[in-house]
Order: C-alpha cells, then structure tokens, then sequence
C-alpha cells in the first residue's frame, strides 16, 4: 500500500518530467527554423520550470512534514497568500 508521501514523490516526478518535454521540442521543432540561441533559450526557459514545479512541491509538500514554521508575516504581499492562511 502506497502512502500519501510515495503518491506525493511519484507526482513530482512526473510534473518535473512533463516540463521538461518543452526540451526535446525546442531541440527539434525550433532549432531547425531558428538560431541556436533561441533553443537555448526555450530550453533553459522549460529547465527552470522543472526547477519551478520541483521547489513547489518541495514548500508545500515537504516543509510542513518536517515541522518546519514558516513566519506569519512573511509571505505578505505575495499574490494568492493575503488572507487565506494557508501557513
């Protein structure tokens, strides 16, 4: 029986995975129309998405797991956490 933490490990995985697809499409699709500088850039671009998706599920997931606190204050000003409380 899977828990929620294997299920959680699993969906990271796969989110880190479908960003990077972006990769073989800018290798193959735009490097033959364009400069390489452009894939360059589309490819660094979907790499810090994967980055992206893996810190965010690292905050949300593992963080509170570990019993780590974030400050109250802290994420104030910050768009989607005004008053929600989500800390």
């Amino acid at each position: 029986m899977k828990t929620f933490k294997d299920v959680m490990e699993g969906l990271k995985v796969i989110g880190a995975g479908t960003a990077t697809i972006a990769l073989a499409g800018a290798a193959v699709g735009i490097g033959k129309i364009f400069s390489f500088a452009l894939t360059e850039a589309i490819a660094l671009f979907a790499l810090m998405m994967a980055f992206l998706i893996l810190f965010v599920f690292w905050l949300v997931f593992s963080v509170p797991l570990r019993g780590y606190k974030i400050e109250k204050n802290a994420l104030d000003g910050c768009p989607g956490f005004e008053k929600e409380g989500r800390f």
